[in-house]
């Protein structure tokens, strides 16, 4: 018998015995038949780990022993382990803050570079000067894996953004090596090269915006 209850008393009680608190999804029961039902929550990995857990009314935080028992964590333990959580946050929050940049960058790109290129093509100025910066994405996707645990789609468009971005800047370098001659056969190239920095320049607007959106949403504290 399904009971719609189940998930906001399951919810009630992770709040009350968990500090700070966790995610948690319900899926849709599953029928045993004979009016019994199985549901199955998913807790994903957390990040805002470690949480405190209330036993016998103190708040003590555990961990999991090579003999599969739960023992309580030391003062150090407890310590590290938040400072490791706040450093991979702090890393994250940068990466948003890079993702912000490109996405401006990627507007004026858009902006300045129109769909249709006349022939011959004018060098346009932004497709000739951009280069995205991708100091924190290259320093930083390594280290904050282990925090998106469970979300690796996060992780996996910060890395598209990262190879659209050094695509894009190749392409910029390679403008300014052409020759400016028709007879050369090199306006077409440079129609091309600009056509090119401006499509990844449109893509890069819009899943950098995602991209923060999301990471913005992983950031935010449990309710």
């Amino acid at each position: 018998m399904q009971t719609p209850e189940l998930p906001r008393d399951f919810g009630g009680k992770l709040r009350a015995a968990l500090e700070p608190a966790v995610d948690y999804r319900v899926a849709v029961p599953i029928d045993l038949g004979a009016g019994r039902c199985l549901y199955v929550v998913e807790v994903p990995r957390s990040m805002r780990a470690p949480h405190g857990v209330l036993v016998n009314g103190a708040w003590i935080f555990l961990k999991r022993t090579a003999v599969g028992s739960n023992d309580s964590k030391t003062y150090e333990e407890v310590r590290l382990a938040f400072q490791d959580t706040e450093m991979k946050r702090s890393k994250l929050a940068l990466v948003s803050s890079e993702l912000e940049l490109i996405k401006a960058m990627a507007e004026r790109v858009v902006g300045g570079i129109p769909e249709e290129i006349p022939n011959p093509p004018p060098l346009y100025r932004w497709a000739w000067v951009t280069r995205y910066p991708t100091t924190l994405l290259d320093s930083v996707l390594g280290d904050v894996f282990s925090l998106l645990a469970g979300r690796t789609e996060v992780w996996k468009a910060m890395a598209y953004i990262r190879d659209l971005v050094r695509v894009s800047n190749t392409l910029s370098e390679s403008l300014g090596t052409l020759p400016f001659s028709a007879l050369l056969g090199a306006d077409k190239q440079k129609t091309d090269f600009q056509k090119e920095i401006r499509d990844y320049a449109v893509q890069l607007r819009e899943r950098c915006e995602k991209t923060c959106e999301a990471i913005a949403g992983l950031l935010q504290p449990a309710v």
